[in-house]
């Protein structure tokens, strides 16, 4: 007869805990916070395993950190020691380095910084100019000490060499302190729920899964498994975070480790039961990134878990285990993915649906029929997963409450895909925008016009443009002012410098989340992306308004940032006097004024190009 045993990991499942008799359960542990677990009535073999949620400094363990640092501390002594003894060996090469180095420590600061701005195609033509004549001033002394430095290197003495190993043990001491001074008072405070390494850290020590061995010797004390008796070990958890996804996949090995070696011929099944974001987060939940996030990496740490497992083929740290029985694999995975998306926003309705599915998935009765009409995860032979996705269920029709829910969560979703608030959209996007090779080389090659600029006097005139927002850009870009001056603008450009048809002269525009480690997505749009009916439709809808909100914010200059349209029209004026000279090759600042302007018309064409393909997806969906 099968043994059967339950691990509910974190508040995913919880409704499942009393249960443990219906179910036809051997055994039940609960894991969670102290003040999270679900009471249970006196029963031997349904048991609360308690996780400490303050005063537990051991999270991090900061024992090891402080012990690191002395170490480190210890190391940096000794090489500063033979620091100072290749110093008084070798003197006069030490010494001579020594002195230039300090003496011109500000030059080598600076010289690696204009070298920076040179290197960088969007420096101004000015800040260039004036980078190379400083440049120009302290090259000689900075030379001279990389001169030194080179001879240094070549001449077998390893003072260099431990200068950087002292450096790298500083920063390394700095990063430890961080460690311990910032992570311990925010590790148990806030709960496990914060990320899933914050429930994992705590989680994978000796002291929590010595622990875990005596709380699984506690519940088969009264009817453990026998030999040859088959296990099934079932691990509910949320797959989007929190808790339950911190620390199943370390209740799951150590359960299989635990009767693996207390019961070696048994053969041992581990069935993971993850709860996705549909369920957690209802309507509309495959376009929250963060829970998705975690989901991805739920199942990528589920296929790593199952691909360790059939490669090592019972390579277990299992020092008990005969040789006889050593060829035996630790446990069989498999892996349930679930979703019962329910609108109703009662948290015992969201429960109660956990709870019925999972009640199917581990029914003897129900199991196997209910596994053939799921989805299987095809293609591999070691990774054995199953999509369920369960419908609506009954709780709560015959009032309408749950037709009147989802309605209301669509009502808002579609509301902010039609028009969002752009200003508050805008100030979670960051923006990068720099000239594209044609365009650079374009900008550092001495310009020839094709026209005498005098023939173009009668065309050539100031142009003004008013003070516009985000709001009124869009539509003044289309108004017959701006599209006349912007006509004798690209006249201009096709007569006299003879670039408006080359639209390969362009800028690499880039829009993503504000936060400085996410990477910028490039912009790039066509009007037939996707299907209607297909989520990357909606994903494409929502980055047109990323892009247009970004570009009409740069266009206007709401916020912190310049209007581009107004420095259009501001580099047009500081051009066109300088025009009228009458000669046909004009000086080089007249130059600089025609390569500024070019600069931001590109720039402001490309913006415009960029709202008028985001209005096309916008428009449709609005349609």
């Amino acid at each position: 007869m099968t043994k059967r045993y339950l691990m509910v990991c974190g508040g995913t499942g919880r409704g499942l805990v009393d249960k443990r008799v219906q179910l036809g359960l051997d055994g039940l542990i609960q894991f969670d916070v102290d003040n999270e677990l679900v009471p249970v009535r006196m029963d031997n073999q349904t048991l609360n395993f308690g996780l400490a949620k303050r005063d537990d400094s051991i999270l991090f363990n900061v024992e090891a950190i402080v012990n690191k640092i002395d170490d480190l501390r210890r190391t940096r002594t000794s090489k500063i020691n033979n620091l100072d003894l290749i110093r008084s060996s070798h003197g006069t090469l030490v010494a001579d380095y020594e002195k230039l180095s300090a003496a011109h420590a500000t030059d080598i600061k600076q010289y690696k910084e204009l070298k920076a701005v040179l290197n960088n195609v969007t420096t101004p033509a000015q800040e260039r100019r004036a980078a190379e004549t400083r440049l120009a001033a302290i090259q000689t002394a900075v030379e001279s000490v990389l001169k030194m430095k080179r001879e240094l290197s070549s001449s077998n003495v390893p003072y260099l060499t431990l200068q950087h190993e002292i450096d790298a043990i500083d920063k390394k001491i700095v990063m430890y302190q961080l460690v311990l001074r910032d992570l311990p008072p925010a590790s148990l405070a806030d709960g496990m729920a914060q990320i899933p390494i914050v429930g994992s850290s705590y989680f994978n020590r000796s002291i929590i899964l010595e622990r875990m061995d005596q709380f699984f010797y506690w519940m088969t004390a009264q009817n453990g498994p026998v030999p040859n008796e088959p296990i099934e070990i079932y691990i509910i958890s949320s797959m989007c975070g929190g808790t339950g996804q911190g620390i199943s996949h370390h209740v799951g090995m150590r359960a299989a480790k635990y009767f693996r070696r207390t019961v070696p011929t048994a053969s041992i099944s581990v069935r993971f039961i993850r709860v996705g974001a549909w369920t957690h987060n209802k309507i509309g939940a495959a376009f929250k990134f963060h829970t998705n996030t975690n989901a991805a990496m739920a199942i990528l740490h589920d296929a790593g878990l199952a691909y360790g497992q059939q490669v090592q083929n019972g390579d277990f740290d299992n020092a008990n285990l005969t040789t006889a029985n050593a060829d035996l694999a630790l446990a069989d995975f498999q892996f349930f993915y679930l979703e019962t998306p329910d609108v109703d926003v009662n948290k015992v309705v969201h429960f109660q649906d956990i709870e019925i599915a999972c009640s199917a998935i581990m029914n003897d009765l129900l199991s196997m029929k209910f596994q053939l009409i799921m989805h299987p995860i095809r293609g591999f032979d070691w990774f054995n997963g199953v999509f369920v996705r369960v419908g609506y269920w009954a709780n709560g029709i015959d009032t309408q409450v749950k037709y009147a829910e989802t309605l209301e969560q669509l009502r808002s979703k579609v509301t902010r895909l039609v028009n969002p608030d752009y200003r508050n959209l805008v100030e979670k996007l960051r923006c990068g925008v720099i000239p594209n090779g044609a365009l650079a080389n374009w900008l550092t090659v001495r310009f020839v016009g094709q026209k005498v600029p005098s023939t173009m006097r009668n065309r050539l005139r100031s142009l003004h443009a008013g003070r516009h927002d985000e709001e009124s850009i869009a539509e003044y870009i289309k108004s017959q002012d701006f599209l006349i001056k912007w006509g004798i603008m690209s006249d201009f450009l096709h007569e006299y410098v003879g670039m408006q048809d080359k639209h390969d002269y362009s800028y690499v525009f880039r829009v993503g989340p504000d936060d400085q480690q996410a990477s910028l997505d490039v912009v790039a749009f066509d009007q037939q992306i996707a299907s209607k009916y297909s989520v990357q439709y909606i994903h494409n809808v929502i980055r047109a308004h990323d892009v247009r909100a970004v570009s009409l914010r740069l266009l206007a200059g709401a916020g912190t940032e310049k209007s581009v349209v107004e420095r259009l029209f501001s580099n047009w004026n500081a051009m066109v006097p300088g025009m009228f000279d009458g000669n046909k090759a004009v000086d080089a600042k007249v130059q600089d004024h025609i390569n500024a302007f070019v600069e931001t018309y590109v720039l402001v064409r490309m913006l415009i190009s960029v709202v008028v393909k985001a209005e096309v997806l916008i428009t449709d969906v609005r349609d």
